[in-house]
């Protein structure tokens, strides 16, 4: 076959000797993002604010995979806590080929009732945090000239939230979480076009509801999954083969891009 190889498809998605942070990495997301990468080969940074959770997560993945990990216990909504992070990154493994930002935030007012400082403190750990750790992984990545950074957003950056599915489930989707998960699917889109020349590819996953326990309220999951053309909610493992297409080489020609994983809930 004009000398390829006859494993070259799947040699696309090989992060074998790849470096990979993760912010938000022990959440229920989290755990999907590092399984999927360390799984492929990759080495990783796993960022969270809970140490036993980290110990936890790096134990189950150094024995299920064998590949190098690092843990970081830090709060990443601030610039010298990031700065210091991306730091260690680099003391421990020279460099960084993929940075997938995890973290996120809400608020639980209503629009009527929110505080200025709940809306600032919301939009800083949504898209302030993300644009800061996209700022130190460009200094690594530049160097290299290559990387992936990959922005978790969410359907709420593309469509507003439907007050008629929540019912009185108690579960909300404020205001300020959906201004900033659509601030990430622009900053992905403005630093894309930016750092193209330095081979820095910038991508977003947006995953509609995902499964758990938090939001297991019987007229909320109906009337979600009533939305929904696929009738039924992400099931959180549906996030690694989205996380792996970006991070690797597969997806050497994209950037910019928004990949949706929402069962067709945007669609109609």
């Amino acid at each position: 076959m004009d000398g390829l190889a006859e494993n070259s498809t799947a040699s696309l998605f090989d992060l074998k000797g790849k470096t990979a942070l993760i912010t938000g990495a022990t959440g229920r997301l989290g755990k999907e993002i590092s399984t999927a990468l360390a799984e492929m080969g990759a080495n990783l940074a796993l960022v969270a604010r809970t140490e036993e959770h980290l110990t936890h997560l790096k134990d189950h993945l150094e024995r299920q995979t064998g590949v190098k990990i690092l843990t970081v216990m830090a709060d990443v909504h601030h610039e010298k806590v990031i700065r210091e992070v991306f730091h260690r990154v680099q003391e421990v493994y020279g460099g960084l080929d993929i940075l997938v930002n995890n973290v996120t935030g809400n608020a639980k007012e209503s629009v009527e009732n929110m505080t200025e400082a709940s809306w600032n403190t919301a939009l800083e750990k949504i898209a302030g945090s993300m644009f800061l750790c996209c700022q130190q992984a460009q200094k690594l990545m530049a160097r290299q000239h290559q990387g992936s950074i990959i922005n978790i957003s969410s359907i709420y950056g593309v469509v507003a939230a439907d007050q008629r599915i929540y019912g009185d489930s108690g579960l909300n989707s404020s205001v300020a979480y959906g201004t900033g998960k659509a601030a990430v699917i622009q900053l992905t889109r403005y630093l894309a076009a930016y750092w193209a020349d330095q081979n820095i590819r910038v991508n977003c996953i947006t995953p509609g509801g995902v499964e758990d326990t938090t939001n297991e309220h019987p007229e909320f999951r109906q009337n979600y999954e009533a939305r929904v053309p696929m009738q039924r909610m992400m099931r959180r493992e549906e996030i690694r083969g989205a996380i792996c297409y970006l991070a690797s080489q597969a997806s050497s020609y994209v950037t910019g891009h928004n990949l949706v994983l929402d069962g067709g809930f945007t669609l109609v």
